[in-house]
């Protein structure tokens, strides 16, 4: 069975050529969406040609991708998870033990900043 499906196929592993999926065979599959499906290929298209994505693609694949992925992800449902709840509280400690001290001395340095202006705005008032 599986050698006469494989030798139906023309080269190697390809289907036949059909009929791309955005000709008129396609609308006439649709039948009476096809003026919904047409303005939603025409919008797509706009938005393929207005975000330049042929050429961010180009230019950067993998950032690309993980943009992809990102919104896959969040498309999917995947901020919701057990798990993204999981990653975020474990980065949120972990920028909290990187920040807060960071913070902390730089609170601690405006505020011996602003003593010393102040003792030296006195001192030149008073002379």
């Amino acid at each position: 069975m599986m050698a006469s499906r494989a030798g139906s196929w023309e080269g190697l592993g390809q289907e036949p050529s059909r009929p791309h999926p955005g000709g008129n065979e396609a609308n006439d599959k649709i039948g009476p969406d096809a003026p919904l499906f047409d303005r939603a290929k025409k919008r797509a298209t706009e938005l393929y040609d207005g975000l330049e994505l042929q050429r961010r693609v180009e230019q950067n694949p993998v950032g690309m991708l993980a943009v992809a992925w990102g919104i896959g992800f969040v498309l999917g449902g995947g901020l919701t998870s057990s798990l993204t709840r999981r990653a975020l509280e474990m980065g949120g400690r972990a920028a909290m033990k990187l920040f807060v001290p960071m913070l902390a001395e730089k609170a601690w340095s405006m505020t011996r900043n602003a003593a010393a202006n102040s003792s030296r705005a006195s001192g030149k008032s008073s002379s």
